[in-house]
């Protein structure tokens, strides 16, 4: 049976931390509406969502590249630590 382009439907690696950044992003920035902080809202719901995605990531990837994926989620918990310690110092 000859393979279709269709066949291979995995998803590509790293998909989570891009997507997580956009929903983080778009929820951060309600919330940052809401609360009448639209530039904390915004950088801290990315954040947020940047570590979300690196945990998509490696609840998704398989055992080789999960030792990458654990580095993504270090890396993006760093990230995340770092914006809202510079939010709360230079408010």
């Amino acid at each position: 049976m000859a393979t279709t382009p269709h066949d291979d439907r995995r998803l590509p690696t790293g998909w989570g931390m891009p997507a997580g950044v956009a929903a983080g992003a778009a929820i951060g920035l309600l919330f940052g509406i809401l609360l009448e902080q639209i530039a904390m809202g915004l950088t801290v719901g990315a954040a947020i969502g940047l570590v979300a995605g690196a945990a998509l990531t490696t609840a998704s990837a398989t055992p080789p590249n999960r030792r990458a994926a654990v580095t993504a989620i270090a890396v993006a918990l760093l990230a995340a630590g770092v914006t809202i310690v510079a939010f709360v110092v230079l408010r």
